[in-house]
Protein backbone atom coordinates (compact mmCIF):
# COMPACT_ATOMS: atom_id res chain seq x y z
CA UNK A 1 0.00 0.00 0.00
CA UNK A 2 1.44 3.06 -1.08
CA UNK A 3 0.04 6.57 -2.01
CA UNK A 4 2.85 7.81 -4.49
CA UNK A 5 2.28 6.12 -7.76
CA UNK A 6 6.39 6.55 -8.83
CA UNK A 7 7.30 4.83 -5.70
CA UNK A 8 4.86 2.34 -6.14
CA UNK A 9 6.55 1.64 -10.09
CA UNK A 10 10.17 1.75 -8.61
CA UNK A 11 9.43 -0.96 -6.14
CA UNK A 12 7.43 -3.30 -8.88
CA UNK A 13 10.80 -2.79 -10.96
CA UNK A 14 13.04 -3.92 -8.57
CA UNK A 15 10.68 -6.57 -8.00
CA UNK A 16 11.14 -7.74 -11.58
CA UNK A 17 14.07 -9.58 -10.95
CA UNK A 18 13.42 -13.62 -11.29
CA UNK A 19 16.55 -14.51 -9.91
CA UNK A 20 15.31 -12.38 -6.35
CA UNK A 21 11.91 -13.56 -5.89
CA UNK A 22 9.11 -14.45 -8.21
CA UNK A 23 5.65 -12.46 -7.24
CA UNK A 24 2.79 -11.24 -8.01
CA UNK A 25 2.60 -7.51 -6.69
CA UNK A 26 -0.29 -5.84 -6.08
CA UNK A 27 -0.83 -1.88 -5.50
CA UNK A 28 -3.66 -0.14 -3.29
CA UNK A 29 -3.29 3.96 -3.30
CA UNK A 30 -5.09 4.32 0.20
CA UNK A 31 -5.59 2.02 3.26
CA UNK A 32 -9.21 1.34 2.66
CA UNK A 33 -8.64 -0.15 -0.68
CA UNK A 34 -5.56 -2.10 0.28
CA UNK A 35 -7.36 -3.83 3.51
CA UNK A 36 -10.52 -4.60 0.95
CA UNK A 37 -7.96 -6.13 -0.83
CA UNK A 38 -6.22 -8.22 1.89
CA UNK A 39 -10.10 -9.30 2.73
CA UNK A 40 -10.42 -10.84 -0.47
CA UNK A 41 -7.61 -11.94 -1.63
CA UNK A 42 -4.92 -12.26 1.33
CA UNK A 43 -1.29 -11.61 0.83
CA UNK A 44 2.07 -13.40 1.51
CA UNK A 45 3.51 -10.19 2.69
CA UNK A 46 2.36 -6.48 2.71
CA UNK A 47 4.80 -3.44 2.44
CA UNK A 48 2.81 -0.71 4.40
CA UNK A 49 3.38 3.07 3.49
CA UNK A 50 2.61 4.87 6.87
CA UNK A 51 2.10 8.15 5.20
CA UNK A 52 -1.11 6.97 3.40
CA UNK A 53 -4.08 9.84 3.01
CA UNK A 54 -6.54 7.53 5.14
CA UNK A 55 -3.90 6.00 7.34
CA UNK A 56 -0.80 7.67 8.95
CA UNK A 57 2.10 6.83 11.12
CA UNK A 58 1.28 4.18 13.72
CA UNK A 59 -2.21 4.06 13.01
CA UNK A 60 -2.21 2.46 9.86
CA UNK A 61 0.56 -0.41 11.30
CA UNK A 62 -2.47 -0.77 14.13
CA UNK A 63 -5.34 -0.66 11.63
CA UNK A 64 -3.80 -3.24 9.61
CA UNK A 65 -2.70 -5.75 12.05
CA UNK A 66 -6.32 -5.53 13.58
CA UNK A 67 -8.05 -6.67 10.58
CA UNK A 68 -4.97 -9.13 9.58
CA UNK A 69 -3.34 -10.27 12.64
CA UNK A 70 -1.46 -13.10 10.71
CA UNK A 71 -0.42 -10.75 7.48
CA UNK A 72 3.37 -10.06 7.74
CA UNK A 73 3.85 -6.14 7.62
CA UNK A 74 6.82 -4.10 6.56
CA UNK A 75 6.84 -0.57 6.97
CA UNK A 76 7.59 1.85 4.12
CA UNK A 77 8.53 5.46 5.61
CA UNK A 78 10.36 8.46 4.38
CA UNK A 79 14.14 9.01 4.37
CA UNK A 80 14.51 10.26 7.79
CA UNK A 81 11.69 8.00 9.18
CA UNK A 82 14.32 5.82 11.55
CA UNK A 83 12.63 6.18 14.53
CA UNK A 84 9.15 5.57 13.61
CA UNK A 85 10.36 2.43 11.92
CA UNK A 86 11.84 1.24 15.43
CA UNK A 87 8.38 2.11 16.79
CA UNK A 88 6.87 0.11 14.11
CA UNK A 89 8.69 -2.91 14.92
CA UNK A 90 7.93 -2.67 18.54
CA UNK A 91 4.24 -2.59 17.50
CA UNK A 92 4.23 -5.58 15.29
CA UNK A 93 6.07 -5.16 11.99
CA UNK A 94 8.70 -7.58 10.89
CA UNK A 95 10.69 -4.70 9.59
CA UNK A 96 11.00 -1.76 7.69
CA UNK A 97 12.46 0.15 4.70
CA UNK A 98 13.28 3.96 4.23
CA UNK A 99 12.63 5.16 0.91
CA UNK A 100 15.35 5.82 -1.28
CA UNK A 101 17.60 3.83 0.44
CA UNK A 102 17.33 -0.02 -0.50
CA UNK A 103 17.99 -1.43 -4.15
CA UNK A 104 16.10 -4.94 -5.38
CA UNK A 105 18.43 -7.01 -3.17
CA UNK A 106 17.89 -5.90 0.33
CA UNK A 107 14.00 -5.29 -0.73
CA UNK A 108 13.71 -9.03 -1.51
CA UNK A 109 15.68 -9.92 1.47
CA UNK A 110 13.33 -8.12 3.83
CA UNK A 111 10.32 -9.56 2.32
CA UNK A 112 11.66 -12.86 2.58
CA UNK A 113 12.49 -12.55 6.02
CA UNK A 114 9.11 -10.97 6.71
CA UNK A 115 7.42 -14.19 4.82
CA UNK A 116 9.40 -16.54 6.82
CA UNK A 117 9.37 -14.58 10.18
CA UNK A 118 5.58 -14.64 10.38
CA UNK A 119 5.64 -18.36 9.17
CA UNK A 120 7.33 -19.52 11.91
CA UNK A 121 5.03 -17.61 14.25
CA UNK A 122 2.03 -18.53 13.36
CA UNK A 123 3.34 -22.48 12.94
CA UNK A 124 1.64 -23.65 16.46
CA UNK A 125 3.46 -27.27 15.98
CA UNK A 126 6.21 -25.34 17.04
CA UNK A 127 5.54 -23.98 20.15
CA UNK A 128 5.86 -25.81 23.72
CA UNK A 129 2.66 -27.97 23.79
CA UNK A 130 2.46 -27.34 27.95
CA UNK A 131 2.59 -23.33 27.82
CA UNK A 132 2.34 -22.25 24.17
CA UNK A 133 5.66 -20.48 24.19
CA UNK A 134 8.15 -21.03 21.72
CA UNK A 135 9.89 -23.83 22.25
CA UNK A 136 14.09 -23.97 21.87
CA UNK A 137 14.43 -24.24 18.92
CA UNK A 138 12.09 -21.68 17.50
CA UNK A 139 13.10 -19.11 19.71
CA UNK A 140 16.59 -19.83 18.88
CA UNK A 141 15.47 -18.93 14.88
CA UNK A 142 13.74 -15.91 15.82
CA UNK A 143 16.56 -14.93 18.19
CA UNK A 144 18.84 -15.13 15.74
CA UNK A 145 16.58 -13.14 12.95
CA UNK A 146 16.35 -10.24 15.62
CA UNK A 147 19.84 -10.10 16.44
CA UNK A 148 20.17 -9.62 12.33
CA UNK A 149 17.82 -6.98 12.10
CA UNK A 150 19.23 -5.12 15.35
CA UNK A 151 22.69 -5.08 13.82
CA UNK A 152 20.91 -3.52 10.81
CA UNK A 153 19.09 -0.93 12.02
CA UNK A 154 21.59 -0.57 15.17
CA UNK A 155 19.18 -1.02 17.81
CA UNK A 156 19.77 -2.66 21.41
CA UNK A 157 18.28 -5.44 22.85
CA UNK A 158 17.98 -7.56 26.30
CA UNK A 159 17.82 -11.17 26.39
CA UNK A 160 17.11 -12.47 29.59
CA UNK A 161 17.22 -16.35 30.96
CA UNK A 162 14.60 -17.24 33.33
CA UNK A 163 14.47 -20.45 35.62
CA UNK A 164 11.36 -21.10 37.93
CA UNK A 165 12.33 -21.66 41.17
CA UNK A 166 11.99 -24.77 43.09
CA UNK A 167 10.06 -26.86 40.25
CA UNK A 168 11.75 -29.65 41.46
CA UNK A 169 10.47 -29.41 45.16
CA UNK A 170 7.21 -28.48 43.84
CA UNK A 171 6.77 -31.73 41.64
CA UNK A 172 7.80 -33.77 44.84
CA UNK A 173 6.27 -32.32 47.36
CA UNK A 174 2.82 -31.35 45.21
CA UNK A 175 2.94 -33.83 42.27
CA UNK A 176 3.74 -33.01 38.74
CA UNK A 177 0.26 -31.48 37.88
CA UNK A 178 0.79 -28.63 40.30
CA UNK A 179 4.34 -28.64 38.83
CA UNK A 180 2.95 -28.10 34.90
CA UNK A 181 0.20 -25.23 36.32
CA UNK A 182 3.22 -23.15 37.52
CA UNK A 183 4.78 -23.15 34.38
CA UNK A 184 1.60 -22.27 32.20
CA UNK A 185 1.55 -19.29 35.08
CA UNK A 186 5.10 -18.31 34.44
CA UNK A 187 4.23 -18.28 30.53
CA UNK A 188 1.01 -16.27 31.14
CA UNK A 189 2.89 -13.83 33.00
CA UNK A 190 5.42 -13.39 30.39
CA UNK A 191 2.33 -12.84 27.96
CA UNK A 192 0.56 -9.71 30.01
CA UNK A 193 4.35 -8.31 30.73
CA UNK A 194 5.98 -8.37 26.81
CA UNK A 195 4.43 -6.83 23.59
CA UNK A 196 3.20 -9.10 20.84
CA UNK A 197 6.75 -8.08 18.94
CA UNK A 198 8.87 -9.52 22.16
CA UNK A 199 10.51 -13.30 21.33
CA UNK A 200 10.07 -15.41 24.37
CA UNK A 201 9.97 -19.04 24.67
CA UNK A 202 10.77 -22.16 26.97
CA UNK A 203 13.75 -23.71 26.61
CA UNK A 204 12.94 -26.83 28.59
CA UNK A 205 12.89 -27.93 32.31
CA UNK A 206 12.73 -24.79 34.48
CA UNK A 207 13.56 -22.62 31.90
CA UNK A 208 12.36 -19.75 29.64
CA UNK A 209 14.02 -16.79 27.83
CA UNK A 210 12.62 -13.73 26.24
CA UNK A 211 14.46 -10.86 23.60
CA UNK A 212 12.96 -7.45 23.81
CA UNK A 213 13.75 -4.79 21.52
CA UNK A 214 13.89 -1.06 22.83
CA UNK A 215 14.67 -2.00 26.00
CA UNK A 216 17.30 -0.28 28.04
CA UNK A 217 19.96 -2.69 29.91
CA UNK A 218 19.27 -0.29 33.22
CA UNK A 219 15.32 -1.74 32.94
CA UNK A 220 16.12 -5.54 32.56
CA UNK A 221 16.35 -5.69 36.79
CA UNK A 222 13.36 -4.18 37.07
CA UNK A 223 11.63 -6.06 34.71
CA UNK A 224 12.70 -9.21 36.15
CA UNK A 225 11.29 -7.71 39.59
CA UNK A 226 7.69 -7.17 37.72
CA UNK A 227 7.52 -10.62 36.99
CA UNK A 228 8.58 -12.21 40.58
CA UNK A 229 5.43 -9.42 41.82
CA UNK A 230 2.85 -10.73 39.39
CA UNK A 231 4.17 -14.72 40.33
CA UNK A 232 3.39 -13.54 44.01
CA UNK A 233 0.25 -11.87 43.85
CA UNK A 234 -1.04 -14.97 41.57
CA UNK A 235 0.08 -17.55 43.80
CA UNK A 236 -1.29 -15.57 46.91
CA UNK A 237 -4.90 -15.20 45.44
CA UNK A 238 -5.31 -18.89 44.05
CA UNK A 239 -4.32 -20.07 47.75
CA UNK A 240 -0.92 -22.38 46.72
CA UNK A 241 0.58 -23.90 49.29
CA UNK A 242 4.16 -22.56 48.11
CA UNK A 243 5.29 -19.43 46.73
CA UNK A 244 6.34 -19.07 43.14
CA UNK A 245 9.72 -16.91 41.74
CA UNK A 246 11.85 -16.51 39.05
CA UNK A 247 15.96 -16.57 38.55
CA UNK A 248 16.96 -14.12 36.40
CA UNK A 249 20.02 -13.36 34.46
CA UNK A 250 20.35 -10.70 31.40
CA UNK A 251 22.69 -9.25 28.93
CA UNK A 252 22.73 -5.98 26.91
CA UNK A 253 22.97 -6.76 23.20
CA UNK A 254 25.13 -3.60 21.39
CA UNK A 255 24.65 -3.50 17.56
CA UNK A 256 28.34 -1.97 17.22
CA UNK A 257 29.82 -5.02 19.40
CA UNK A 258 27.23 -7.74 17.60
CA UNK A 259 28.02 -10.92 19.38
CA UNK A 260 26.77 -13.94 18.26
CA UNK A 261 23.78 -15.59 19.66
CA UNK A 262 25.42 -18.62 21.08
CA UNK A 263 27.81 -15.99 23.17
CA UNK A 264 24.76 -14.37 24.22
CA UNK A 265 23.45 -16.88 25.59
CA UNK A 266 26.33 -18.07 27.74
CA UNK A 267 26.25 -14.84 29.22
CA UNK A 268 22.87 -14.70 30.32
CA UNK A 269 23.04 -18.34 31.17
CA UNK A 270 26.03 -17.82 33.57
CA UNK A 271 24.32 -14.21 35.21
CA UNK A 272 21.19 -16.79 35.79
CA UNK A 273 23.24 -19.22 37.98
CA UNK A 274 24.59 -16.41 39.72
CA UNK A 275 21.69 -15.03 40.51
CA UNK A 276 20.40 -18.58 41.69
CA UNK A 277 23.72 -19.25 43.57
CA UNK A 278 22.72 -16.12 45.47
CA UNK A 279 19.63 -17.36 46.54
CA UNK A 280 20.44 -20.39 47.86
CA UNK A 281 23.22 -18.81 49.76
CA UNK A 282 20.83 -16.81 51.74
CA UNK A 283 18.21 -19.53 52.55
Amino acid sequence: MDEDPAEARRIRSLLADPQEMTCDLQTAANLAGGLDHLERAGADVLLLSLSLPDGRGLEALDRVRAKMPLAPVVALLGADDEALGREAVARGAQDYLLRGQFDHRMLARVLHYAVEHQRLQADLALADPLTGLYNRRIFLILAEQYLRLAKRVQHGLVLVALALDRLQEINEKHGRAEGDWALTQVAGILRSNFREADVMGRLGGDGFAFLAMGVRDKDADALAARLNEALAGLTASAARPYSLSLSAGWVWYNPEAALPLADLMAQANAALEAHQQRKRQVR
